[in-house]
């Protein structure tokens, strides 16, 4: 597809200083998920990165928290993509003070770019549909709005956050933003999605940087202050800019709190891009290469390519079936519940983990895990940091039905 010409002025704004937890033990405050390879050889903000090239946009710039500097500017030299800059934060305080930190960079020399805030662990499969609707926003930047990238619900999920749209601006579907919504509980947003004209907060933004800087001084001074302070004695080191210890003094706050849901500015451009936050067990799940599926007496168990020192199988079990096992091998080793109830005996202890809960196999110990619910079970497990057992564990129930 050609390039765009509007493109050409978009600097792109990657978000890498998230800690991760939500995927833990697979990720965590020390390598989280945006610096792992889940799905092929690049890891998440790598892909990312990668995907920037088809705009032939400004180089991006990376913000990040001190603690991740190194591996954010060893894994964007790796994929090939130069950052126009390395924006380092003292201390985490959410996307709110990130982006003003790079937005207050971009406009120093009096530039004034439209930013393309992108989070840097998020997956997009369909980058040629990115692509597109980049270009179908860009118009709406340009001209002084905020826009948010809404994804349309495909079921009533709870993890994220709700966008109304109001009346539409075009044919193409682009329209006012009529109200912000909070991750709801579930009959909230099987209400959403009843009444229709709602979409997912992709956490995905196209602004102008002279706006958004305007907007937050607006409706979040304080925020804006303390970045201005931080940003004004900041060192800066082949590419890196590290924030002032001023920074520490601003309050956390994200985009959507800080700036979207009082701004008079936003639109909501839907964005069919195959995207996921990966911000879940349930969406890493359904997403990753599960391969080589063996299948036993108790269900199933598929294998996802080791990658990064650690080792994933999804284990898939009937109602009332049960499988009973010792660890082997060298690594630490969890079981995340996914879907279903499952009973946990681990030694003495009987658990019952919930969904997205993890639960740690100590080595040597007998443990057991039963489908005690009414539906499908499914665990994945989780083996880190140490030397795998060549099939991870042994079924003592049926020697020969090991996963």
């Amino acid at each position: 597809m050609a390039t765009h010409p509007a493109t050409r002025d978009i600097l792109p704004v990657v978000l890498a200083g998230g800690a991760g937890t939500r995927l833990w033990p697979l990720s965590h405050p020390d390598r989280p998920k945006q610096f792992l390879r889940l799905f092929g050889e690049s890891t998440l903000l790598q892909q990312t990165l990668l995907r920037l090239q088809v705009l032939r946009c400004h180089a991006p710039y990376i913000v990040c928290n001190h603690a991740h500097r190194w591996i954010a500017a060893e894994q964007s030299g790796k994929c090939g993509v130069a950052a126009g800059a390395l924006v380092i934060e003292p201390a985490a305080r959410n996307t709110a003070p990130a982006t003003a930190l790079a937005a207050l960079n971009a406009t120093a020399a009096g530039a004034d770019p439209v930013l393309l805030v992108l989070p840097a662990d998020h997956h997009i499969a369909d980058e040629a549909a990115f692509e597109t609707t980049v270009e179908r926003a860009t118009e709406f930047a340009q001209s002084g709005r905020i826009v948010v990238f809404g994804i349309q619900p495909s079921h009533p999920a709870t993890a994220y956050g709700y966008i109304r749209a109001g009346a539409t601006a075009n044919d193409s579907g682009v329209a006012a933003v009529a109200a912000f919504a909070e991750k709801p509980p579930v009959l909230v947003a099987e209400q959403y999605l009843a009444e229709g004209g709602w979409y997912w907060n992709s956490g995905m933004f196209l602004l102008r940087a002279s706006v958004y800087l305007d907007e937050l001084g607006r409706h979040r001074p304080e925020i804006l202050e303390a970045c201005a302070a931080a940003a004004a004695v900041e060192r800066t080191d082949a590419g890196s800019h590290q924030a002032g210890e001023a920074f520490l003094r601003c309050p956390a706050d994200s985009i959507d709190r800080a700036v979207m849901e009082r701004t008079r500015h936003a639109v909501v451009v839907p964005a069919d891009i195959g995207w996921s936050d990966v911000g879940t067990w349930d969406s890493l799940s359904e997403r990753l290469p599960w391969e080589k599926t063996r299948h036993h007496p108790w269900g199933r168990a598929e294998t996802c390519p080791n990658r990064d020192g650690f080792r994933l199988q999804r284990l898939t079990i009937p109602p009332g079936q049960a499988l009973s096992v010792t660890k082997r091998g060298t690594g630490a080793t969890f079981w995340v519940v996914v879907h279903g109830l499952g009973e946990v005996v681990r030694g003495m202890e009987r658990l019952l983990p919930a969904e997205g809960e993890s639960t740690r196999l100590p080595g040597g110990v007998r443990h057991r895990l039963t489908n005690v619910g009414e539906h499908a079970l499914e665990v994945i497990e989780v083996q880190t940091d140490g030397r795998f057992a060549e099939d991870g564990v042994a079924d003592l129930d049926d020697p020969d039905s090991a996963i």
